[in-house]
């Protein structure tokens, strides 16, 4: 709570400084300023069919707090990020996503359940080898400021946990075959358009669809649609 010493030489100043004024209150000082109150609390209203992007974040964020989905959704507004060493959660779940779709869809062309039983475990290997360095590539090629080190335990990361996670498909033993991967469809709720996003689609044996949604922070749930 002591002055610092660096400032014994400085002479103080008694003269009382008047904080900077918004330009409101300048404006307030023209004579021949005419101001006009208006009430501002509303957004200007969604259009029949207007666009609204967020998909199901969009009704998310509605759902958990109304103000939050005004301020990012019509608002632009966005929270701060969390600093983090390497990538932070969303773009390794981003990351998770790109090589599950390169996997699944090799050259724009579906693999299916018939494909990743028959694989040995070299060609298994070779695959998701594959799918990683062109996600990373990808990657990279958008975000120039990650080193070559961070990539690397990247490169690591995304072979034990999809590699795991695509085993576990295989021992499941469910024949599908996929029907898209990454599906957006355009869909209209009460007058307002949003993109919806299904990671994947299969069509089972029976004629019946499975959709499937990564979930890369929480424990997988399954549900039937009736």
């Amino acid at each position: 709570m002591r002055a610092s010493p660096l400032m014994k030489d400085i002479s103080s100043i008694n003269a009382n400084m008047p904080l900077a004024e918004t330009l409101a209150e300048q404006l307030t000082h023209q004579e021949d300023g005419i101001l006009e109150y208006i009430t501002d609390h509303l957004a200007p209203a969604v259009q029949n069919g207007e666009h609204i992007p967020g998909g199901t974040g969009l009704l998310r964020a509605q759902a958990i707090c109304p103000a939050w989905a005004f301020y990012q959704f019509r608002l632009g507004a966005k929270a701060l990020k969390t600093p983090s060493n390497g990538l932070d959660a969303m773009e390794r779940g981003s990351l998770v996503h790109d090589v599950l779709e390169q996997f699944w869809q090799p050259n724009k062309k579906h693999r299916h359940f018939a494909d990743l039983r028959d694989m040995n475990e070299s060609d298994f290997s070779q695959s998701l080898n594959l799918a990683i360095g062109n996600a990373l590539r990808n990657f990279s090629a958008e975000n120039n400021v990650v080193s070559t080190t961070v990539l690397e335990l990247e490169q690591e990361r995304l072979y034990k946990l999809i590699g795991d996670w695509l085993q576990y498909e295989k021992g499941r033993g469910i024949t599908f075959n996929i029907v898209a991967c990454e599906a957006e469809k355009q869909v209209d709720i009460c007058g307002i358009n949003l993109t919806l996003k299904i990671d994947r689609i299969h069509m089972l044996e029976n004629g019946e669809l499975e959709l499937i949604d990564y979930k890369t922070g929480q424990k997988p749930e399954m549900k039937k649609l009736g």
